[in-house]
């Protein structure tokens, strides 16, 4: 079993550095762990060599959602977001960009997510709780 995983371990390695596995290895159900809300949810998935997103979260005690497309490219995701108008929060900005470092055991997205006007910008780091495996 030690030595399938290392074998796995090592292709899915070589295949990210040759940037063919990037966008669906990102791919499953995250949860963002810099944020007080602990049933906030964010779905990634890739559609060729796009990552697309959608979010939860709760806002005191309101429903925020939002959606979100980019690339990963070197391990980097870079994926502009944008709430929905009926539930961006009140004082929010409903754009932004999130610029995400995946870890080496792909269970990790950590970074900064900074507003589009650049007013706001706070650490983030997500983890994940599924795989969705993409052909």
């Amino acid at each position: 079993m030690r030595r399938f995983r290392a074998i796995a371990t090592m292709a899915g390695m070589i295949l990210a550095i040759c940037g063919m596995a990037e966008a669906g290895s990102i791919a499953g159900t995250w949860t963002k762990t810099t944020h007080p809300d602990p049933s906030n949810i964010i779905l990634l998935y890739s559609d060729s060599e796009i990552v697309k997103a959608t979010g939860y979260e709760q806002v005191g005690d309101m429903p925020a959602y939002w959606y979100g497309e980019g690339i990963i490219r070197n391990g980097k995701l870079d994926l502009s977001y944008h709430y929905s108008a009926e539930a961006t929060p009140k004082g929010w900005e409903p754009e932004g960009r999130m610029v995400l470092t995946l870890s080496e055991n792909g269970n990790t997205l950590r970074g900064t997510a900074t507003s589009r006007s650049g007013g706001w910008s706070e650490r983030i780091e997500l983890r994940r709780i599924s795989f969705v495996m993409q052909r």
